[in-house]
């Protein structure tokens, strides 16, 4: 035997102890702790640990033995310790832990750091940026009172940010104030706007220059003509063809007569053929689709992943409780090992990814929107008396429907403040207000994305799956050893037999006593004896493999209460001096309490001065009537050996071995085995549905009613044999000077569950009910409000595709007729659709650019009914020209800032480009060019003009 000085610690989540570090005690102490073992004061505790393994054989024998000794040795030192402080103390919480992949948060924060680095890198690149002022003088200014200078890179950023400043410098309006507005850095202040002389923006087919029909802007001005509904230009007015054009606005511009359809060599509008798909219906799967389809999958996997638990009512009871209970997927299996539960939150992916769509599809949206903006734009152009758009609508409607954005909404929505503009059409209104709800709707997704990223979390809860196995989990009784039910003989006859010349229960059976030691040790490996609430059952060991499954079994179980008997009974009184050991004087007669042959003892008496020879034992007695058995011969001590149910016993326990109690100041006076206790006890034996919890490993009572009276006297029989009174000394002896509530309450418990262990070998195992597996899984809560908002604001989205799309199919059904002569192949003729070109003007500056930058490949006609923005451009090494951005003469005379048509040579100096026009005079007038001085006005005749068709 080692001593050991121990550190140990104590894990409150796993409810277990361990030792962290040993050392050897000193011999001294060794000795002290030793000694309570050499006195023997525990041997019958080892005795009765010891005695089931011995009767089961059990191969660790030695082991058992060494532990037992263990286990005793300390608890008898237990008086001799005394608490001291402990160190290291700390308390478990339960944390949170939030599982990112490495790679995506790597990727995230270094896209993070990138897109610093770049607005650092940008505005330091800014910073250092021209410092060019546009001089302006207060003539050519708009109130001419003073003097002003703009930034020229002010004034150059909003040529390469906005279509508006282009638009200005086309139709610059009769006021002569295109100077000063040609130096505005905010682009609303660039194009003119006023009531006189104000040009309308029309599209559709025109004379060019060259006598060709050309798709593109038409300037519709207060004087216009008006003839077969379509409307030129009065520029253009004398040399657009207008002979035998038919009158119907649907149908075709026809060439001259005399020309066969065949033959034809200029570009025509006509009736749609019907069997021909528009584009808005190609862009269906790429906005109504995708939208329709995240609304269905997080609505879908609200549906179909729900908890049936938490969310047991639908919606409205997520809606009370507050929150949807959404099962999610399981992690890796390492996190179940380690007794974790991980899941990743689904329906926060969609929030996501529907978040980031919608950003996407709302500018497939906007441009869906532009088609009917397009149709309606058409249907204008042919209607010069009605309502349409102004030059600088038109530059606001190319950018609004062009990119959606915040800063063209804003200044779609600054003009239309105005107190002073021209009147806006209908379709220009209709496309800046679903524009602006397209945006918002796609930034309330946004928000109410981040909102249900605030609130929704995960916990782990354990939810059981049903599984079809046979599972041999219930227990019931099997009268194969006991033999039928027979009221003419004794309860189980068969295993009441005579051994050694007396009486006895199953002394030749040893499975049924090994089973019973073994059961009521807690070591059968099948069966044992759980007390729930009063109440001992058996239930099924750990050789049945039933921790991981819960399930519903029937059961024998039997509940116990009992009474102090010896309080009622007649103590001796003994003379004093005494010593009372707490509980009083031996117990003389119970026959004031009914029970007259209490103590019950056939040899010995008590003499007055407390000396008591009786031969009292620790006996189990049963009550028939008026009849008290069980003393002698079990059963065969009363006439008919059947109980009712709850059958009445009668419990007397005297502990062995207790010396005689003595008083220093009357030393002859003493009580002599004075320890005892007597109880009256009620026994019901039930039949039991019980419940195994997995979860929590914890077994629990469904239900209960009373077994047979029959069943009863079986399992009563051997108590009446007195086979539990071992375990009843056991249990009680911690109460030897105690034998109050306590007592009895231990003496309930004890008596319940030893009988019911001595059953155990009359037992069969039948199928258990209801058996299910617990699963570990994942519960993501997502708050209702958010979740119902964001499901409801994607069907908004999907319903607003699909209502665009059906203006877009019922738009201007018109096709453009290109002869072969005039295609890029030259091969075969070609058909376009007003509605598309239409509508790349809307969206695009592209054409705007093409029309104005014609080229001199002679296909200005083919590339103007182009439908793709890049192909109304031309592009082509020959003849190609250069577009600066500076000061050129303005057709009467005056400086302009603008773009700079650079065709023939250029001089560079200072780090600027100038014509060599201008490089001369300025050189002449000697005016300063350095990169902060102003620029003057000059005087050229020639300069750089944007040609205009």
């Amino acid at each position: 035997m080692t001593y050991l000085d121990v550190i140990a610690q104590y894990d409150p989540i796993a409810v277990k102890w361990v030792i962290a570090e040993t050392s050897l005690s000193r011999p001294e102490l060794a000795s002290i702790l030793w000694t309570p073992m050499i006195f023997q004061l525990w041997t019958d505790d080892l005795h009765y640990a010891f005695t089931p393994y011995m009767t089961t054989g059990d191969a660790d024998l030695f082991d058992i033995l060494a532990s037992s000794i263990s286990k005793y040795g300390m608890a008898y030192t237990a008086p001799l310790m005394k608490s001291t402080a402990a160190f290291n103390v700390t308390t478990p919480q339960p944390v949170a832990l939030g599982l990112y992949p490495v790679a995506p948060t790597l990727l995230l924060v270094g896209c993070l750091y990138i897109y610093s680095l770049t607005s650092l890198i940008i505005f330091s690149l800014s910073c250092t940026s021209n410092k060019l002022v546009i001089f302006v003088p207060r003539e050519l200014t708009r109130k001419k009172e003073a003097d002003k200078q703009r930034s020229a890179l002010d004034v150059a950023q909003s040529w390469l940010t906005d279509p508006l400043p282009l638009i200005g410098s086309v139709f610059p309006g009769d006021d002569g104030q295109q100077v000063a507005r040609s130096t505005e850095s905010d682009p609303l202040r660039q194009v003119y706007d006023g009531d006189w002389g104000l040009v309308k923006v029309g599209i559709g087919l025109y004379k060019g220059t060259k006598g060709n029909m050309m798709f593109g802007l038409m300037g519709q001005s207060q004087s216009q003509t008006r003839r077969h509904d379509y409307v030129f230009s009065s520029l253009e007015e004398g040399t657009a063809s207008l002979d035998k054009v038919p009158t119907d606005g649907d149908t075709t511009i026809l060439p001259p007569p005399g020309d066969s359809l065949d033959d034809r060599s200029a570009v025509l509008m006509i009736p749609r053929d019907p069997s021909i798909s528009d584009h808005p219906q190609d862009l269906v799967p790429l906005s109504s689709g995708p939208e329709v389809e995240r609304s269905c999958s997080a609505d879908g996997w609200l549906s179909a992943f729900h908890d049936p638990v938490e969310n047991r009512g639908g919606i409205l009871y997520a809606l009370r409780n507050g929150s949807f209970a959404i099962t999610e997927p399981s992690a890796s299996e390492e996190f179940l090992l380690s007794q974790t539960q991980a899941g990743t939150l689904r329906i926060l992916m969609f929030s996501s990814f529907a978040s980031h769509l919608s950003s996407v599809a709302s500018t497939i949206l906007v441009t869906l929107l532009a088609y009917r903006a397009a149709a309606q734009w058409l249907h204008a152009s042919e209607n010069p008396d009605g309502v349409n758009i102004t030059p600088i609508q038109y530059g606001l409607l190319v950018r609004t429907l062009g990119s959606g954005s915040l800063m063209s909404i804003i200044n779609t929505l600054r003009y239309v403040r105005r107190s002073k503009r021209a009147k806006t059409p209908r379709f220009f209104k209709e496309s800046l207000f679903s524009v602006t709800g397209i945006y918002l709707l796609t930034h309330v997704v946004g928000l109410v994305d981040l909102w249900l990223h605030s609130g929704a979390r995960a916990v782990s809860v354990t939810r059981s799956i049903p599984i079809e196995v046979e599972a041999l989990y219930g227990i019931t009784y099997s009268d194969i050893k006991c033999g039928p039910f027979n009221r003419t003989k004794l309860p189980c006859q068969n295993l009441v037999q005579i051994y050694n010349g007396e009486i006895s229960f199953a002394p030749n059976d040893g499975p049924v006593r090994a089973g019973y030691d073994a059961a009521i040790s807690d070591v059968n490996p099948y069966l044992k004896s759980e007390s729930i609430n009063g109440t001992a059952i058996l239930v099924p060991g750990a050789a049945k493999t039933y921790q991981s499954r819960d399930f519903d079994f029937h059961t024998h179980g039997l509940r116990v209460q009992c009474a102090n008997l010896r309080d009622q009974c007649e103590r001796l009184v003994a003379p004093p001096p005494q010593l009372l050991v707490r509980g009083g004087g031996p117990v003389t007669n119970c026959s004031k309490a009914g029970y007259p042959r209490i103590p019950y003892h056939t040899t010995g008496e008590l003499s007055p001065s407390g000396f008591d020879t009786r031969n009292i034992e620790t006996l189990v007695m049963g009550i028939i009537g008026e009849e008290m058995g069980g003393m002698s011969n079990g059963t065969e001590d009363f006439t008919s050996a059947w109980t009712s149910n709850p059958a009445s016993t009668v419990v007397q326990i005297r502990w062995p071995n207790v010396t005689t109690y003595d008083a220093a100041e009357a030393p002859f006076v003493a009580y002599l085995n004075a320890l005892d206790l007597y109880a009256t006890c009620s026994l019901t034996y039930m039949d039991v549905l019980a419940h195994y919890d997995s979860t929590e490993s914890e077994w629990s009572i469904l239900e209960a009613n009373l077994s047979s009276s029959e069943l009863a006297s079986v399992f009563w029989t051997p108590l009446m044999f007195q086979w539990g009174n071992d375990e009843l000394l056991h249990a009680l002896k911690p109460y030897v000077t105690d034998r109050g509530e306590q007592a009895i309450e231990m003496l309930e418990n004890t008596l319940a569950k030893a009988n019911m262990a001595l059953v155990t070998g009359l037992m069969r195992f039948v199928p258990a009910s209801n058996v299910t597996t617990p699963r570990l899984i994942s519960l993501g809560l997502y708050p209702a409000a958010p979740t119902l908002l964001l499901i409801t604001c994607l069907y908004i989205h999907s319903l607003a595709a699909i209502a665009i799309f059906l203006l877009g199919c019922t738009s201007n059904k018109r096709i453009i007729f290109v002869p072969r002569q005039l295609t890029r192949d030259g091969e075969r003729e070609e058909e376009r659709s007003a509605l598309d070109v239409a509508q790349a003007w809307l969206t695009d500056p592209l054409p705007l650019i093409g029309s104005l930058f014609p080229g001199k490949d002679g296909r200005e006609v083919a590339r103007s009914v182009e439908s793709d923005p890049l192909h109304h451009v031309y592009d082509s090494v020959w003849g190609l020209g250069k577009v600066g951005i500076g000061l050129y003469k303005w057709s009467t005379g005056d400086m302009i800032f603008g773009l700079m048509r650079q065709s023939h040579p250029r001089s560079r100096r200072y780090g600027r480009v100038f014509s060599a026009e201008d490089v001369e005079i300025v050189l002449q007038e000697k005016s300063p060019i350095s990169g902060d001085a102003e620029i003057q006005p000059c005087c050229d005749k020639e300069g750089g003009t944007v040609p205009v068709d």
